[in-house]
């Protein structure tokens, strides 16, 4: 058990770390359960940015807060810092929105706003959290709302140091401004202490998806028309492993496969992304609100046998522990990575398209994209001085992120610099529709990973057999989950 366990974790470490057509962002799809997987829809609309102003507020326009001051908490990197900071106007049509938003909630609420952050990081989360968990215990906050790493939150969730957001006054988690999915698979016994939605924009730019190379697909694959095949349902695993396999060259003629050869398919990142997007099941619901394992189950293990032979059994797929530069210097057709990778894309000399994962098969009638696990979750320490503020800042927050800031992200940063033609503004379309989210992912850091072992099971040579696998950690999984469970049922 521990020798797995380690190799889990050791596999692991290989892993690092809107829309063009104005499709709405805020209903998430999940996989479900293993039979209705390819059943589920995303709920989402097709809406222009007048279509979302005429969505009523939750706010009285006479709510006024006499000048109190709401205090942020958030990561001190720039990206994550960003999503709140905009001192002034700059020019710049992302910190221009943000400053806009940032504008019309202080003066709509007579408040001001104060950001502090420190370093939430991996590696650094550990302190993070044990710092909040400190200053809320004791009383000693200086923050109302907290702006966290989605892997990290669930730590500082389960020691009762939280809102209960259903019970927060003036928030209203059923406007489309937050992500009804993940409300749907991180609440559990009616308790809800974080949530996704417009008011993070890396909740919607650290969803997965796949890159390719124009003139590499051109030269190696004339005849194949990848946006058509998305379009007509029929990219699937299959159909992709056949693509990729035997596109391989020994660049550096040392006889292995390496960081300097050329293949169809390369990534440092995709051990997730892949079994997401063929719509893998972590957990489902039980009847009294709680949830189970469904993880071992036949469609699953197909999956992982699927992806084990992708990355074992052919030439043209290569996973590397963390360089990730082969893209840019063509030297791979395709690439996984997350959808903000566009932004540094912008000088790559070749042309390049973006797609969504494979899926399972062409029954399965949803692509699945998967939210990289460093984006940002919004929670409320239970020590906030005036928790009916805190509420309806987030709640404005989230509204103006909706109406102002997010369609901006679409049309002018994505559509207007980082997507290169309109068939990438579809695939984007998709990509966003199908955020995937699944209650065992969301809290994996407090349920003993179990991500690691799909991750495990996919790549490394020991996977195989994931039915031993499963078994050998099948009763530490469960433990974890019975005891997060009890902590939610008696918060």
């Amino acid at each position: 058990m521990k020798k797995i366990i380690c190799l889990i974790l050791l596999a692991a470490m290989l892993v690092s770390a809107a829309s063009c057509g104005g499709t709405e962002t805020t209903d998430e799809t999940t996989a479900g359960d293993s039979t209705s997987a390819s059943e589920e829809t995303s709920g989402e609309e097709t809406s222009d940015t007048s279509s979302r102003d005429s969505v009523p507020s939750s706010i009285p326009a006479d709510l006024k807060f006499d000048g109190e001051t709401v205090t942020v908490l958030t990561r001190e990197e720039e990206r994550f810092l960003n999503e709140f900071r905009a001192d002034e106007e700059n020019g710049d049509t992302m910190n221009d929105a943000i400053y806009a938003r940032n504008t019309k909630v202080e003066e709509q609420l007579g408040i001001g706003m104060k950001i502090i952050s420190r370093n939430g990081a991996y590696g650094q989360h550990t302190q993070f959290n044990s710092d909040v968990m400190k200053e809320v215990m004791s009383g000693d906050t200086e923050y109302d709302v907290i702006s966290y790493y989605a892997y990290a939150m669930p730590m500082i969730a389960r020691e009762n140091v939280l809102f209960n957001l259903n019970d927060l006054e003036n928030l209203d988690l059923s406007k489309p401004w937050w992500h009804q999915k993940f409300i749907e698979n991180a609440e559990v016994y009616g308790k809800l202490f974080s949530v996704a939605g417009d008011i993070n924009l890396t909740s919607i730019s650290y969803r997965g998806c796949m890159y390719f190379n124009k003139r590499l697909m051109e030269s190696y694959y004339p005849d194949v028309d990848i946006y058509k095949t998305v379009l007509d349902g029929k990219f699937t695993e299959d159909y992709f492993t056949s693509l990729v396999k035997d596109t391989y060259i020994d660049l550096n003629s040392d006889g292995k496969k390496d960081v300097d050869d050329f293949y169809g398919y390369y990534s440092h990142n995709a051990l997730d992304s892949f079994p997401v997007g063929a719509g893998i099941t972590y957990t489902k619901k039980t009847e009294d609100g709680g949830y189970e394992y469904d993880l071992f189950n036949e469609r699953n293990n197909t999956i992982l046998e699927r992806f084990y032979s992708m990355w074992n059994d052919n030439n043209g797929v290569f996973l590397d522990d963390g360089t990730d530069l082969s893209f840019e210097q063509g030297n791979c057709v395709f690439f996984t990575s997350e959808l903000y990778f566009t932004e540094r894309l912008r000088s790559m000399e070749d042309a390049y398209g973006i797609l969504p994962l494979p899926k399972y098969d062409e029954v399965q009638e949803q692509y699945y994209s998967i939210a990289n696990d460093n984006f940002s979750l919004m929670a409320v320490p239970s020590t906030a001085k005036n928790p009916a503020l805190s509420g309806a800042f987030m709640e404005l927050m989230g509204e103006y992120s909706y109406k102002m800031v997010t369609p901006k992200y679409y049309e002018v940063a994505m559509k207007g610099k980082y997507l290169r033609d309109d068939e990438s503004c579809q695939m984007f379309d998709i990509i966003v529709d199908g955020a995937w989210y699944d209650f065992a992912n969301i809290n994996t850091s407090v349920l003993g990973d179990p991500v690691f072992i799909t991750r495990y099971a996919c790549y490394h040579k020991d996977g195989k057999n994931f039915a031993s696998l499963w078994a050998a950690n099948e009763k530490q999984l469960e433990k974890k989950l019975n005891k997060l469970l009890d902590t939610y049922r008696n918060s």
